[in-house]
């Protein structure tokens, strides 16, 4: 028999035990994501362990957070939050299987995500290789931004959406309102839904007033501004109500922030992953310039928006991958057919796929990383998935020896550090953290003024009635206050060092040797004094 796609196929009853594209794309990132960038995943920044504490609050209050609790910076600010349903699922698995299970929910939620792209594109017919190819270069391109956060919940989220928007019957009222009902409550990436909701509206809206226009294109210009209006109304479903759209609009017009945040930030075609980006992009300029047929328009405006998007911010990377690359294969389906197929190997992918199985091994695959999970990240003596924070990024001895011993006081510490802080010492306020949507631009900017030596770094300092700081050894701010009056070296180690302002002047001795010796070989104790 022949299949809708044109290649010769087996019965389906004859349905071979092998896995099928959406199986295989599923499986593969299962397992590369855990095994090869969980500690990336895990050590990014700041962001996840802040969420779990989020998590943590929201769970021991039984509602969410509406004033900050956490900073002495911003003391009883009024807090929104865009992640809750996120956050409260990280928890959930942080409880019952520590660190190495959000890093494997992550990665489950990032192999399902191109999974799901793989099956769409089979759905709308594309060849089977091509949508294999086209899956799995998406998460290449997009594997930039893979971390255990929130923002990952969207990736899936936007794949539903745009198979939506692409499919032959058009969805219904309600099925948008449910997509974007549990969107709203898990993640601010809704925002990107209706956004895209709405450049398929314009998209056939202008396809509609073209002499050879497709008689539906009016008729899904309408439907997807029903799902852009279902959108706007859903995202005030949501505990903070109107607060959350206001909140969003208002954190993307603080330019300060965007424009010092890194992720934020144009790519940087120097480094490696911004790469497989500018790769992507010239393959695309390529096809487009040896097409002979023009995409849609909703599909041509969708690839414009994405590369703008990705230009403008590096996080929006991803967001390209997930849009413009499964719409550019739609695209040029016709035409990937026509190429030459040596040694019939795209047919005899297309054979094989059609009588491939999925579920059974879908289902495999999620089974062992569920037991992983339980016995998080180990097989027997084995730590195949890291289960704490690395100590080479975050300060875990210092913070563990802090704790112990009880100190207290206003600390000043690394912008990165203040989710780590309240994770792993939530006794102590915190002078900042990832969360500068809530926390605003002005401490923001304080902050780098601090650690950038800024002429106003000491009077910041004294305002705030800083008592400690906890710095990155190699920091030019802790060379500094080793040798700051009143400040004095408390401890270090080769990932920070915490200092205590007792105001009292100290007595130098330069014969003396160090009294720190796990610090040796860093910049900071070949600079510091000792203080007896």
């Amino acid at each position: 028999m022949v299949d809708e796609s044109g290649y010769e196929t087996t019965p389906i009853a004859h349905r071979s035990p092998a896995p099928s594209v959406p199986a295989i794309v599923f499986l593969f990132w299962l397992v590369v994501t855990p095994l090869l960038l969980s500690n990336r995943m895990l050590n990014a920044d700041g962001d996840l362990p802040r969420h779990l504490r989020h998590g943590e609050t929201i769970l021991a209050t039984g509602d969410v957070i509406r004033r900050d609790v956490f900073t002495y910076t911003r003391p009883d600010i009024e807090f929104v939050g865009m992640e809750v349903g996120s956050q409260l699922l990280y928890t959930g698995v942080y409880r019952v299987a520590g660190l190495a299970g959000v890093a494997l929910v992550a990665s489950a939620i990032i192999a399902t995500t191109f999974a799901l792209m793989a099956a769409f594109l089979l759905r709308r017919r594309v060849d089977p290789l091509l949508a294999f190819l086209t899956s799995m270069a998406a998460a290449m391109v997009g594997m930039m931004h893979w971390v255990a956060r929130p923002h990952v919940v969207s990736y899936v989220f936007i794949v539903l959406l745009l198979a939506m928007l692409e499919r032959e019957r058009l969805p219904r009222w309600w099925q948008y309102a449910l997509l974007f009902l549990i969107w709203t409550n898990l993640h601010g990436g809704w925002v990107f839904g209706g956004l895209l909701c709405g450049i398929y509206m314009l998209g056939w809206f202008l396809e509609s007033r073209r002499p050879d226009a497709p008689l539906e294109a009016m008729g899904r210009a309408r439907n997807a501004l029903l799902g852009g209006l279902v959108a706007a109304a859903a995202c005030f479903v949501n505990p903070y109500g109107a607060k959350l759209p206001a909140h969003i609009v208002h954190h993307f017009s603080e330019r300060f922030l965007l424009d010092n945040t890194s992720e934020f930030r144009s790519p940087d075609f120097h480094t490696i992953g911004p790469k497989f980006f500018l790769a992507a992009l010239l393959v695309l300029l390529l096809s487009f310039a040896l097409s002979h047929e023009r995409p849609r328009l909703p599909r041509l405006l969708l690839i414009v928006a994405g590369v703008y998007f990705a230009l403008i911010s590096q996080r929006n990377i991803t967001i390209f991958a997930l849009t413009a690359l499964p719409v550019a294969a739609l695209s040029f389906d016709a035409q990937w057919r026509r190429l030459p197929d040596p040694r019939e190997l795209r047919a005899g992918f297309a054979r094989a796929s059609a009588v491939a199985s999925t579920w059974p091994w879908v289902g495999v695959g999620a089974m062992l990383v569920l037991v992983l999970a339980l016995r998080h990240g180990r097989v027997g003596s084995i730590e195949l998935v890291p289960d704490q924070f690395d100590p080479r990024i975050f300060p875990v001895a210092l913070v563990k020896q802090a704790r112990a011993e009880g100190l207290q006081g206003r600390i000043f510490h690394e912008f990165t550090w203040g989710g780590y802080l309240l994770h792993a010492w939530p006794e102590q306020k915190i002078f900042i953290d990832g969360g500068t949507d809530v926390l605003g631009a002005d401490l923001m900017r304080t902050h780098m003024e601090i650690t950038g030596l800024h002429p106003r770094w000491r009077q910041h300092v004294a305002d705030w009635k800083v008592e400690w700081a906890l710095l990155e050894t190699r920091r030019a701010l802790a060379a500094q206050l080793a040798h700051e009056p009143g400040w004095r070296l408390n401890r270090c180690d080769r990932t920070a060092a915490l200092f205590h302002f007792d105001g009292t002047p100290a007595v130098v001795d330069s014969l003396a040797p160090p009294r720190l010796s796990v610090c040796a070989d860093t910049t900071l104790v070949d600079s510091a004094r000792v203080v007896r």
